[in-house]
């Protein structure tokens, strides 16, 4: 009897486990910028977003909040309004333009960040989910995992410089090796708490 009760004891305690639970993040901050040079920034959609419009949105405000929170003068332009100013202009396809050769170069393109700047936008905030994964738990090996990565990136669209750049990783786990993996949205919201805790005064 004492057997039996020893098994289902080290059964327990190797479903059971504990659950993971993580964020990390990674930033720089240019030593060089001048605080004040941004009061209007644009904040486009979340780009790769592998969620439902509700929760894309609902990162968008908290991270814009934790801005507003640090820089409390700063006027922050919405998604929507954005894609008014680039409907109303003409630049839908010169915006599409940029946005590929930035994640394709790294280099952000001048000419297009001078026309944001002569309407006024003094910064641009681009953010993208990438490395999503999720891996339901299976008995005798491993547990459930969802982990995902937020980059965030702010450039003044005066000068072309990256004034602020983020990596957030989020990383949840479930308890057990029965359970199938967590909501995309929960390694999401790990990842975006680091964020919030790091954006820049601007």
């Amino acid at each position: 009897m004492k057997h039996y009760l020893f098994l289902a004891l080290i059964v327990t305690v190797f479903l059971c486990g504990c659950a993971t639970q993580r964020g990390t993040i990674n930033t720089f901050y240019e030593p060089s910028y001048q605080q004040g040079s941004i009061s209007t920034l644009v904040v486009p959609t979340i780009r790769n977003a592998r969620l439902a419009p509700s929760e894309s949105q609902q990162i968008g405000r908290t991270i814009n909040q934790a801005l507003i929170a640090k820089n409390p003068g700063i006027k922050i332009v919405s998604a929507n309004n954005f894609a008014n100013f680039l409907n109303d202009e003409g630049l839908v396809d010169e915006y599409s333009d940029f946005i590929e050769d930035y994640v394709t170069s790294g280099i952000a393109n001048r000419e297009f960040l001078l026309k944001l700047a002569n309407n006024g936008y003094d910064g641009v905030m681009m953010s993208e989910l990438s490395n999503a994964f999720r891996q339901d738990g299976v008995y005798g090996m491993h547990q459930g995992q969802t982990r995902i990565t937020i980059g965030v990136t702010i450039i003044n669209t005066k000068t072309n410089d990256i004034v602020w750049t983020a990596s957030a990783d989020g990383l949840k786990g479930t308890p057990t090796t029965l359970d199938v993996a967590p909501p995309m949205i929960e390694a999401v919201n790990l990842a975006v708490d680091k964020i919030k805790e790091s954006v820049p005064i601007l």
